[in-house]
């Protein structure tokens, strides 16, 4: 198995996971409750913005997804938790949820997050020893300052221009370690090793694992995060992703195996938190230029 997810990795920069514990009961509750959450009148929606967070977290609107690229409008809406912790700690950025009231949906969502955790962890493990490493050398900065992350997203049909201007979501890599993310419909794209766009399946049991900034960091470059975009569709789009990270204030660099005369390191000491808050506020910066 180890094998075939290095050959995945190295030759095409993403992979689809199965036999999990994500049953199809866990991802139909699921998507059950985003859809429920996401048809409430918009100023119901308004009491779980994400500006009533100081995490950000909650419900992102139409059309104000960061600008990943200059000048983009996404046409998309999410909802956004993550680790739960009763007391807000702005200097680990965790703290409580902003849940919206709707019966049934904080326990369905919550019950997704854990299982999309669990993978996470379990993927950590088979990411180091497929690498050769210790099996804990990823996983040991994962703990409660976990800067991961679920989003629902919902993604409207419509009629907008099909131009590299208005999108689903523009293109970019991840922050964090890796992604795992569900679809309802196809929509999303991946650019793999040979420079090319490839619209992946869509719907069970296809989960797909793409790589983030994180590990192409540590392995200085031997793996390669994964640029991805969601291209504007006429049909409605969900999509459950987990952006699976590490404590905010743990270091990544180059490692040593991945360092030689040869192949000096490439990328400099940065955080989790740093890496993460930096491309998002660039990200946020873009959208207010535009």
């Amino acid at each position: 198995m180890l094998a075939r997810m290095r050959a995945a990795c190295t030759e095409s920069g993403f992979f689809f996971v199965h036999g999990t514990r994500l049953t199809d009961r866990i991802i139909t509750e699921t998507l059950r409750q985003s859809v429920r959450f996401h048809e409430l009148a918009e100023d119901s929606k308004r009491a779980y913005h994400n500006s009533r967070s100081q995490l950000g977290r909650g419900w992102w609107p139409l059309h104000e997804e960061p600008a990943y690229q200059p000048g983009t409008v996404a046409f998309v809406e999410s909802f956004d938790i993550g680790p739960e912790q009763a007391h807000l700690d702005l200097a680990h950025h965790v703290g409580p949820n902003l849940w919206p009231v709707v019966p049934g949906f904080r326990e369905a969502v919550w019950a997704c997050y854990e299982v999309l955790e669990a993978l996470g962890d379990r993927l950590l493990v088979s990411f180091a020893e497929m690498l050769e490493l210790e099996s804990d050398t990823f996983s040991r900065w994962r703990g409660p300052f976990s800067r991961s992350q679920m989003r629902l997203l919902r993604y409207p049909e419509n009629d907008a221009p099909l131009d590299e201007i208005n999108v689903g979501i523009s293109a970019h890599t991840d922050f964090e370690c890796f992604t795992l993310m569900y679809q309802t419909a196809p929509g999303l794209q991946v650019k793999n090793l040979q420079d090319e766009w490839v619209q992946l399946p869509a719907g069970p049991p296809r989960w797909m694992v793409i790589l983030g900034d994180m590990l192409e960091r540590w392995s200085n470059g031997y793996l390669k995060a994964t640029a991805h975009r969601v291209v504007n569709t006429s049909w409605e789009r969900l999509s459950i992703v987990m952006f699976c990270a590490v404590d905010g204030d743990t270091v990544v660099q180059p490692l040593p195996q991945f360092v030689s005369a040869g192949n000096p390191s490439r990328y400099e000491r940065v955080t989790q938190g740093q890496h993460l808050d930096q491309q998002v506020d660039a990200a946020l910066q873009r959208k207010r230029d535009s």
